[in-house]
């Protein structure tokens, strides 16, 4: 047996630092390639193998993590890329937990993960409140379109809810505040006094319970149709 190739192998094996990095790599690879160049039976009389492979674990699992903080690097905070966070998240879930160790910028992905999601929970806020509003009469005039009023004024809290900023997001706010406006003469019992003779809309509820009299139905050209009673 040649046992200076044996002692070469040896030599470059015990060079290796016990903590291997990325910059002991070149020595890794160097002490590899002298230890597959032996025979089987050269290979025998090496003791310090262990040292090599498990450098060359270390190495390995640096490479792995650094492949993610990399990917987490390139992404531009100021035009986030949903796809390339997920690419990112799915690396990272995918190394071992020693792996995931060496990953030195996990909190930059969890802040992008928690903008995108903020983001997309918005838009679909704002979606919704825009079929909501879309979804509505341009009117609502005559009483047969009350059953609507519940779904203004949902979309009044709604639209109240958001900040200057996402208001000025919903597409047509100028709808909306027409409906609140022709609401506003629904939503309380209304009574006007003209001549002795109250008018109330027909369609608000308990009118009987609180004006008594002779009613004649008419129409208003804001309230629509209404009652008009004469007391008793």
């Amino acid at each position: 047996l040649d046992h200076a190739d044996v002692k070469d192998a040896i030599k470059l094996i015990n060079a290796i630092p016990d903590e291997a990095t990325l910059a002991d790599k070149a020595a890794v690879v160097a002490a590899r390639n002298a230890y597959d160049a032996l025979t089987d039976a050269q290979k025998g009389m090496i003791a310090s193998i262990a040292k090599l492979t498990a450098a060359e674990t270390a190495i390995n699992t640096i490479e792995k993590a650094n492949e993610v903080t990399e990917l987490i690097n390139s992404i531009n905070p100021r035009d986030i890329d949903e796809d390339l966070v997920n690419e990112a998240r799915t690396k990272y879930n995918a190394l071992s937990d020693t792996e995931k160790g060496y990953v030195t910028n996990l909190a930059l992905l969890e802040g992008y993960e928690a903008e995108i999601k903020a983001a997309n929970e918005l838009e679909a806020k704002i979606n919704s409140l825009n079929t909501l509003i879309a979804n509505l009469p341009d009117s609502i005039i005559m009483p047969d379109n009350l059953v609507f009023v519940s779904r203004i004024e949902q979309a009044r809290d709604e639209y109240n809810a958001l900040t200057s900023e996402e208001k000025g997001l919903i597409e047509n706010y100028g709808k909306l505040r027409k409906l609140l406006s022709n609401i506003e003469g629904y939503t309380t019992l209304f009574r006007q006094s003209v001549d002795g003779v109250s008018v109330v809309p027909s369609h608000v509820p308990n009118y009987t319970s609180t004006i008594g009299g002779t009613a004649t139905m008419g129409y208003d050209s804001y309230y629509g149709d209404y009652l008009k009673v004469t007391p008793n």
